[in-house]
This record gives C-alpha cells, sequence and structure tokens, in this order.
C-alpha cells in the first residue's frame, strides 16, 4: 500500500477530527398552526437508513411522515416524534407539516439529483 503525505492543514489523528466533528446541522421553522418552532435537521447515517428501509421497503410507508418525524427537532437537537408517531402524523396537518418536510428534503439531499450532484464533487 502506497504511503501518502499528509496534507497541510490535516489534523494529526484525521480519524479522530471526523468522528468529533459536529457535522449534522439544523435550521429552525416556525409552524403557524401548532404556534411552535421546530428544528428540523440533518439525519445520521443510522436515521438515513432506517428511513430508507421503512419508506421504499413498506406499501403502506408515508415518506412525509417518517421524514418529519426522523428530523423534527426541539431546541437541544433531541428527536420530538418517535417512530411510532408516525401513523399519528400521517394524520396532521400538510400544511402544517409541509415547512418541516420541505427544510428536511433540503438539508437531508435527498432533492431529485441531489445525490448525483454530490457524488460530482
Amino acid at each position: 500500500m502506497a504511503t501518502t503525505k499528509k496534507a497541510a492543514g490535516a489534523p494529526a489523528d484525521l480519524r479522530a477530527h471526523i468522528l468529533n466533528c459536529e457535522d449534522r446541522k439544523a435550521e429552525k421553522v416556525h409552524i403557524p398552526q401548532w404556534g411552535v418552532d421546530v428544528w428540523v435537521g440533518v439525519m445520521s447515517v443510522g436515521d438515513r437508513d432506517r428511513f430508507d428501509l421503512n419508506v421504499f421497503l413498506s406499501e403502506d410507508a408515508s415518506m412525509r411522515a417518517w421524514l418529519v418525524a426522523m428530523t423534527a427537532l426541539d431546541a437541544e437537537g433531541n428527536r420530538i416524534f418517535s417512530d411510532e408517531d408516525v401513523p399519528a402524523l400521517v394524520k396532521k396537518s400538510g400544511a402544517a407539516t409541509d415547512p418541516i418536510y420541505v427544510k428536511a428534503v433540503r438539508l437531508n439531499g435527498l432533492e431529485a439529483g441531489a445525490q448525483e450532484e454530490a457524488a460530482k464533487n
């Protein structure tokens, strides 16, 4: 295996640097129908895998409800909804959940073509 030179400015312990780096941002969105602000966050790799499994391998899954459940956070960064809340979220107003859904799609790179574009970079 060829050795590589350390890039200028690269941390001495790249693994530790990456694992300790906070790379999951969140953005606040106001939901007037509920009278609250909700933070919408980037899913972890594990959450993204669970989201994909629940949405794409289930015949009755609601992508919108699952995405809201997986990405809606309180001010401390904790999930507001559990996986068990998805059936109840399906019954909530689309007008209330759409701002969370739209922001989650953008933050998590779920728009059409986003993954292909990221692969180019």
